[in-house]
């Protein structure tokens, strides 16, 4: 069965305590909430571009899971939930804010707009340690970019619960650390396409974890992607 894996091309941090400020070249995406002193400190959304044009159109998508290097992970165990950014075409990894999606222009709704019923949102439980993990479930976000988005894969993730007693956060490695990996079968008939995701469960654990560093550059054509 083909594969493809892809990276983001780009991907970045919102940050409600820090409603004006860039991440787009952290090395590390951060997501959640930071309760300190009893207070809301920071609220925090990850957003992310990822290309699937390379698929071809009339393929079977079998399953397609993200996979995260996490780097730092709150023992809170609690929901992160998986929808479409609204802008993919239009938000910019270097000027993304809380505020604003490409530096200038303000979202609608601050921390991004984003849509959980086209394809349907994916919720999981997130990680309580540092190491791999991966997300399950993200064949529908495939389909529909295929079929809708011109092969752009745009996601926002938030905590379910942005109100939290304590803090529920997670680091992960931003850039090549990132992946989207996509299973499908390529038919002659248009019409037997579908997103058939065959995984029950929404996540795992691995042990292991790169060593963070700065963000590991690119390559030139602003895409990341193999097949095997």
């Amino acid at each position: 069965m083909p594969q493809l894996i892809v990276t983001p091309t780009i991907d970045s941090t919102m940050d409600y305590g820090s409603p004006d400020t860039n991440f787009g070249q952290s090395g590390t995406i951060s997501q959640g909430v930071l309760i300190a002193g009893g207070s809301k400190n920071a609220v925090r959304r990850a957003i992310a571009n990822f290309d699937v044009s390379p698929i071809p159109i009339s393929a079977v998508i079998a399953q397609a899971r993200m996979r995260r290097a996490i780097s730092l992970a709150d023992v809170s165990q609690h929901s992160v939930r998986i929808a479409r950014c609204a802008r993919p075409a239009q938000w910019t990894e270097n000027g993304v804010t809380w505020n604003r999606y490409d530096g200038t222009n303000a979202w609608i709704t601050g921390g991004g707009e984003y849509d959980d019923l086209t394809p349907a949102a994916v919720s999981f439980v997130e990680a309580v340690a540092p190491g791999q993990h991966e997300i399950a479930g993200l064949a529908g976000f495939v389909r529909d970019a295929l079929d809708l988005r011109s092969g752009v894969v745009s996601v926002v993730l938030r905590n379910e619960n942005e109100a939290p007693l304590v803090s529920e956060r997670s680091n992960w490695l931003a850039g090549t650390f990132w992946e989207l990996i996509i299973d499908y079968n390529v038919t002659a008939d248009p019409g037997r396409r579908s997103a058939i995701d065959d995984d029950s469960a929404r996540s795992g654990t691995r042990p292991s974890v790169p060593s963070e560093g700065q963000r590991p550059a690119r390559p030139s054509s602003g895409k990341g992607g193999r097949r095997s």
